[in-house]
């Protein structure tokens, strides 16, 4: 079973222009390692306003979620969630404990696990998933897709802090 713990992953507009400043005044040997940190810092950001959940970074043993979630092989608190196949969730997205996007606080219940684009509506678009409830939905809008995970957060997350605090008085 696996641990978790969280990492601060908030990328500021000071950093993301400081890391534009080393790309800019790099030597030209140098530019390539700066594009790529400027490039991961900005998805990072991006993907975090998107709220979109993934596995973004791995490294031996560790798996690191954009919210800032990081699970470690050993240990045995990470929980494990069942979800329909169709959504095609990665490692990390189907262990609990995730907290909200863009701020990074507060658990989620709630996720925007994939996204498409769709070239008919050029836009695109999102599936979600509530790890609480198990409701999903495909292909949708951003818009919509951060409702959904407001919408369920508050009433799965809720139900879910009721039922741990049951189980806590209880054992």
């Amino acid at each position: 079973m696996a641990s978790i713990h969280y990492e601060k992953v908030d990328v500021s507009s000071r950093a993301l222009k400081a890391l534009k400043n080393e790309f800019d005044e790099a030597p030209n040997e140098k530019k390539i390692g700066r594009w790529y940190a400027k490039r991961h810092y900005s998805q990072l950001n991006r993907e975090r306003q998107q709220g979109y959940h993934w596995l973004y970074l791995s490294g031996p043993g560790t798996i690191h979620c954009t919210c800032g979630l990081v699970v470690k092989e050993e240990g045995t608190r990470a929980e494990v969630v069942e979800a329909p196949q169709v959504l095609k969730l990665d490692e990390i997205q189907r262990i609990r404990g995730h907290r909200n996007l863009p701020s990074g606080r507060g658990e989620s219940v709630a996720l925007i696990v994939n996204f498409v684009m769709d070239w008919e509506v050029k836009d695109y678009l999102w599936d979600v998933f509530c790890q609480e409830c198990t409701s999903f939905a495909l292909k949708i809008l951003l818009l919509d897709a951060k409702d959904f995970v407001r919408k369920h957060n508050r009433k799965c997350g809720s139900s879910l802090r009721r039922k741990r605090s049951l189980q806590k008085n209880i054992g």
